[in-house]
């Protein structure tokens, strides 16, 4: 290069175009026109160099453009920092027309070392870059005060790292090309808290999120909602394991209450709906269909008493068709409402007796049929209150003897019938046959 200087200098002074020393100068130099200081004929001081590619303006040292300066690439950006040899060297910026700019350690034109990428979309890179490029450890900051610190790969958040939003929500964990991406921790806002795994910024995979109030919930999660198999605790105590779909319980789980009552059954989008089995610490269970956790439709109850209820079901009443069996012994099979006979039904006695006919809220009440096997009476007519009442028959062995009226379960009246040998209208009845007692 210093041949080439000579050489240059020799013949401009031939041409007596430059002075061999002095300021603002003219000559044409290099690769185009330079206009500054000169030391024997040789740029040397500050001046510019203007070239078609190019215009350099700073420090030059022996015609080389060395120290500090501007390099002005026209249309491909601009550079203004530390020069050596006629390109970037150190410590500098550089300005792109497309509004990016790049602040730190140059060695060539890319930005190499320490030094700071800022984005005209309102975000800056800072850390160690290699040929302009963010490969290791760095700092993300937004405009808005969105900040991501750790790991990086071609100018994106890549590896493990944490961001911190200007709204408070934070996530620490693994990253992808920008995204949340494997297993992570995020803490929203709200105070709602995910740990677990994440799928290109989705919450999807197994985890674990948590509630200000207390609320857990841990299984499959897609977009932040458990799907699938899951648990969820509840901040009352209570607790359900089982099947969800788009986070709500849907289709066989079990639910247990704080109380120690449990539930394992279906679920219809949160609601104990379908069938399945209530079991309450008091000893009661049920096995049936359910609907908004009541019992509903066919089902058995079983007391802690012993007594059985199987059949209808009305939203927790046993109301309808069914079956009573208690402890006792006593069967009635008809309709019932509130869990008491009532309406058209069976009763069979511990002692072989049965009564068919009509009950009022657990009563015998209205017309009906009383068989006392014991004995071998039959009593058939009204009753009121559980007792004969009204009008009605006796029958012995399948003879009829008494006709008459009833009240409260003993005879009132004339003796209309006494065994084959009809009476006269009005006349007493005789003691042959007891009072009905039942």
């Amino acid at each position: 290069m210093r041949i080439v200087t000579q050489t240059l200098l020799l013949i401009s002074m031939a041409l007596g175009g430059v002075a061999e020393s002095g300021k603002a100068a003219e000559l044409e130099w290099d690769c185009g026109w330079y206009r500054g200081d000169l030391v024997a004929g040789v740029p040397t001081g500050e001046g510019e160099l203007e070239c078609d590619e190019f215009v350099y303006s700073g420090s030059f040292v022996d015609g080389l453009r060395q120290g500090e300066g501007t390099i002005d690439l026209r249309a491909s950006g601009r550079y203004v920092g530390q020069v050596e040899d006629g390109v970037p060297k150190g410590k500098g910026i550089f300005y792109r027309p497309s509004g990016e700019w790049f602040e730190g350690q140059f060695s060539g034109w890319q930005l190499t070392g320490r030094g700071t990428l800022h984005s005209p979309a309102g975000y800056y890179l800072e850390g160690e870059f290699v040929d302009g490029v963010l490969q290791q450890e760095g700092l993300l900051v937004f405009e808005n005060g969105d900040r991501y610190q750790g790991d990086f790969r071609d100018n994106q958040p890549h590896g493990r790292g944490r961001f911190k939003f200007h709204d408070g929500t934070e996530y620490i964990g693994e990253i992808v090309a920008g995204r949340f991406h494997g297993q992570g921790l995020i803490r929203l806002s709200t105070g709602v808290t995910y740990e677990g795994v994440f799928d290109s910024g989705r919450q999807t995979g197994e985890g674990t999120m948590t509630w200000p109030d207390g609320k857990l919930a841990k299984g499959y999660f897609v977009d932040g909602k458990l799907q699938g198999q899951g648990e969820v605790k509840f901040p009352n105590g209570d607790r359900y394991v089982g099947a969800f779909d788009d986070g709500v319980p849907h289709g066989q789980g079990r639910y247990t209450w704080l109380s120690g009552d449990v539930y394992a059954g279906t679920f219809e989008q949160h609601a104990i709906t379908g069938r399945g089995e209530l079991e309450w610490v008091n000893g009661n269970r049920y096995k049936g269909q359910v609907k908004d956790g009541k019992m509903h439709g066919d089902g058995v109850l079983i007391l802690r008493d012993g007594t059985q209820y199987a059949g209808q079901f009305l939203l927790g009443d046993i109301t309808g068709e069914g079956t009573r069996t208690l402890a006792t012994g006593e069967v009635y099979v008809g309709q019932l409402i509130e869990g008491l006979p009532h309406g058209d039904g069976k009763q069979t006695y511990p002692d072989g007796s049965i009564f068919i006919g009509e009950f009022k809220r657990g009563l015998r009440d209205g017309n009906g049929e009383l068989i006392q096997t014991a004995d071998g009476l039959r009593y058939v007519g009204e009753f009121e209150n559980d007792q004969p009442h009204g009008v009605g028959s006796i029958y012995k062995d399948d003879e009829m003897v008494y006709y008459g009226k009833f009240a409260r379960g003993k005879r009132a009246g004339k003796l209309k019938f006494k065994g084959r040998h009809q009476q006269r209208q009005g006349q007493d009845t005789e003691d042959e046959v007891d009072d009905w007692e039942s």
